[in-house]
């Protein structure tokens, strides 16, 4: 007896498939997997006279930004030099990375990134400054929470002086005494890593899903933007100065 073969039925063509992304399941990724950072929004300081900005502005050191109050939130953080093996690379990417956080939080250009749970070690040439009541200090690139040594230039024919007795708040490094205004010193030290802004490549990214009720709706991804190493960044810091008066920005 022969054997009777089924006939598949034909598909339905009046559905097309389609392949939907869930932002919950991004933003969970972003919350559950994602680095603890506090995010100061930036925008330019008013002192500026056209382009330039004054240098004895008390607000950006003549910097021309200033940066406001931090919000803490979570952001998934990744290198965007993995891999150069087949790509152009260059020396302007040094630093760089991609930032993402929950679709709640805007980002702008300039803003600052500071990672909480890490460590990082930058070293600098700095210029000893004066006060006006003759307090001798340096300004550091980051807050230094733990200065490894310090090591300050005698002559070409004499090793490096190692300077024991001095202060450190914030980015300022306060001398109790054995340095001379305008001698160049190089510190060593620990902070916390820091980026700002320089790219939003995905400020707006938003997607149409189905809802329970089969109908479309616009749905908000997650912010994205490229960050890069504050001391990479000319316009970030002058080297020599962080902002003196407070500026708050947040609403209460």
């Amino acid at each position: 007896m022969a054997k009777i073969a089924s006939i598949a039925p034909p598909p339905n063509l009046n559905v097309i498939p389609r392949v939907e992304f869930l932002p919950g399941s991004f933003q969970q990724l972003v919350h559950d997997h994602g680095y603890n950072v506090d995010i100061e929004p930036a925008f330019p300081c008013p002192c500026k006279d056209r382009e330039v900005a004054q240098s004895i502005c008390l607000n950006c050191m003549g910097v021309g930004w200033v940066w406001g109050s931090k919000t803490q939130m979570k952001a998934v953080i990744q290198s965007i030099n993995k891999s150069t093996k087949y790509k152009d690379w260059s020396a302007e990417m040094l630093g760089t990375a991609n930032m993402t956080i929950e679709q709640r939080f805007q980002l702008a250009f300039m803003d600052k990134v500071t990672i909480a749970d890490s460590v990082s070690i930058f070293a600098e040439n700095l210029l000893v400054r004066e006060l006006g009541d003759g307090t001798l200090f340096v300004m550091t690139c980051y807050p230094a929470y733990e200065v490894e040594f310090i090591k300050m230039y005698v002559s070409a024919t004499q090793p490096l002086e190692d300077k024991k007795e001095y202060e450190v708040i914030n980015n300022k490094i306060v001398f109790q005494d054995g340095v001379v205004k305008g001698t160049s010193v190089t510190v060593r030290y620990k902070h916390k890593v820091q980026y700002v802004v320089i790219d939003l490549n995905h400020d707006i990214r938003n997607v149409y899903i189905l809802d329970d009720n089969s109908r479309e709706r616009q749905e908000a991804f997650p912010v994205s933007g490229v960050i890069r190493k504050l001391h990479y960044v000319p316009d970030a810091y002058n080297f020599s100065g962080t902002n003196i008066l407070y500026n708050p920005t947040n609403k209460n």
